[in-house]
């Protein structure tokens, strides 16, 4: 027995972790693909609330203010994770309460806010150029 615990834990320790990596960066276009959503919003308020087997689970309101890909209007209020996501993965991007943010998004909401997704603070962004692109070819054809 103690043979088999010893092999297995050979394994987990030799395995690669799975922490922040996310593989080499989407650019605006392929996030911009990827996304159902894609807005940029004021976050109104970060709250906390009981959640999958844990204390807390922090949570956004969001605001939105613009919208290049979506079904979402500008003044619409959304909900998104405002931590890592749910498999305990660093992968989660913590929006600072009364900021603004740029959100690639899928799937329903609560929204979830990856750092892989290229959501990011808005003002450390230079998407928005490159979105007003393809939101407009996406439009006009």
């Amino acid at each position: 027995m103690f043979k088999v615990i010893a092999t297995v834990m050979c394994l987990l320790a030799s395995t690669p972790a799975a922490a922040m990596s996310c593989g080499s960066r989407q650019s605006v276009k392929q996030a911009y693909a990827a996304a159902q959503d894609v807005f940029s919003a004021h976050v109104e308020e970060i709250y906390a609330a009981h959640g999958f087997g844990r204390d807390d689970f922090r949570f956004a309101k969001l605001r939105v203010l613009n919208v290049w890909k979506g079904d979402l209007a500008a003044g619409e209020i959304v909900r998104a994770t405002a931590e890592d996501t749910v498999s305990f993965i660093s992968d989660g991007f913590i929006p600072a309460h009364g900021s603004n943010v740029l959100v690639y998004s899928s799937g329903v909401q609560p929204f979830v806010l990856g750092i892989c997704s290229r959501t990011a603070p808005l003002e450390s962004t230079r998407d928005t150029k490159e979105l007003e692109k393809l939101s407009r070819r996406s439009r006009d054809g």
